[in-house]
């Protein structure tokens, strides 16, 4: 957010906030409908097939299990076929949701590679902010494997 407001003359610095707000509101309840789908959608067919007899492809009892996992954790104890059920689909729905959210990281921090490196200035707008001049003549003083590759994109 920084480096937005800093790019950013001082009669936009309002609206570019609010925007960068809204969009980090906006990806924050795209991954929570995605974790949810993907919990609610994977959860209950994998209960349905580890489920031991007579629960196994019971819907009633694996959607029970996973509208209140704490009531089942109380009445099964670990150990029983039931909780060990329980246990690996809840193992195998949260490696699906773990390997998902590593994957959308991983385009997020190829993002941020993309970002311009803002010099901070002491005024309360960068005086070349919203022009090309503004990222002339930057030097970067780590020229480490990133600021190389910056260097190679023109960036």
């Amino acid at each position: 957010m920084i480096c937005i407001q800093a790019a950013t003359r001082h009669d936009h610095v309002a609206v570019v906030t609010g925007l960068y707000l809204a969009t980090f509101n906006i990806g924050s309840a795209c991954g929570s409908t995605l974790s949810d789908a993907t919990l609610t959608r994977t959860l209950v067919s994998k209960l349905m097939d580890t489920l031991p007899e007579p629960y196994h492809n019971n819907r009633s009892f694996a959607e029970g299990i996973r509208s209140s996992p704490a009531y089942f954790t109380e009445r099964y104890p670990i150990g029983t076929p039931v909780r060990d059920s329980m246990i690996s689909s809840y193992r195998h729905v949260h490696g699906l949701l773990v390997n998902t959210s590593l994957g959308l990281c991983a385009v997020l921090i190829l993002f941020s590679l993309c970002i311009h490196n803002t010099e901070l200035v002491d005024r309360q707008s960068h005086p070349d902010a919203e022009t090309d001049d503004m990222y002339e003549g930057i030097v970067y003083e780590d020229q480490g494997w990133v600021a190389k590759l910056l260097n190679w994109l023109r960036i």
